[in-house]
């Protein structure tokens, strides 16, 4: 069995590649493998940043 790009599924699916993955999102189905811990500290980093500006 093959494998489809995001935009290959998406294209298929005949959705932007936006809504595809805003739809994969609402049936639980995760478009990127980002840990939660990565998220926190990039988050971290974006409130210092903007409480810095």
């Amino acid at each position: 069995m093959g494998k489809l790009s995001l935009g290959q599924a998406a294209e298929l699916s005949e959705y932007s590649k936006p809504t595809f993955m805003e739809l994969l999102g609402k049936v639980g189905i995760p478009v990127f493998d980002y840990p939660p811990e990565d998220l926190e500290q990039e988050m971290s980093r974006f409130e210092q940043t903007v409480k810095s500006l």
